[in-house]
């Protein structure tokens, strides 16, 4: 919701049915909140602060049923199928002040979660594909005010959201429903 991913990944191909896929992005500020859907005045402070950040994922795939006929090897490795997979994450973002030297307060978000994903990966001529899922898992996240002294105090995730969505960041439990493009290399 805070946040925008900027991510590069490799899937890799280790049989027949089993694929892994490695993931790094980048995170920033939500483009919603550049948008002009948030209030101007509201715009005009999100607009002092910065949301640096960086996410890792690793993924592991078993193609249960797969959608190309495999009599020839580029076939029956092409990863297209339904799948089921395991899925991990580990991200960190520091809410902060821009322009301005280190040791002033901030606020740092850490996301952990471990997914089971029930998938479809579709690839046209191995060039290009889509991969949509469902899955569902455990989450944690992490909340670290840090004083302009630098001392840092973990703060429950409820008081940290304001709203609504206090309560869902504070669950264990993870929802996941999603899309991705993906772009053959080799």
């Amino acid at each position: 919701m805070y946040s925008s991913e900027y991510r590069l990944g490799v899937e890799i191909v280790g049989s027949d049915r089993f694929t892994y896929e490695l993931f790094a992005s980048y995170l920033s500020k939500s483009l919603l909140l550049r948008s002009n859907l948030i209030d101007d005045t509201i715009r005009n402070v999100l607009d002092q602060l910065e949301y640096p950040g960086y996410r890792l994922q690793g993924q592991v795939k078993y193609y249960f049923l797969k959608l190309k006929n495999s009599k020839t090897v580029s076939n029956m490795y092409s990863p297209s199928g339904f799948y089921l997979g395991l899925h991990g994450s580990y991200s960190s973002a520091t809410w902060r002040p821009k322009n301005i030297a280190l040791g002033v307060s901030s606020q740092n978000w850490t996301n952990m979660n471990i997914n089971t994903k029930l998938g479809l990966q579709i690839m046209d001529d191995e060039r290009f594909g889509l991969d949509m899922f469902v899955g569902l898992g455990i989450k944690k996240y992490i909340v670290i005010d840090k004083d302009y002294r630098g001392n840092e105090t973990e703060i429950p995730v409820e008081s940290a959201v304001e709203g609504g969505l206090g309560s869902y960041f504070a669950s264990p439990i993870k929802f996941s429903l999603g899309f991705n493009l993906a772009f053959g290399l080799l």
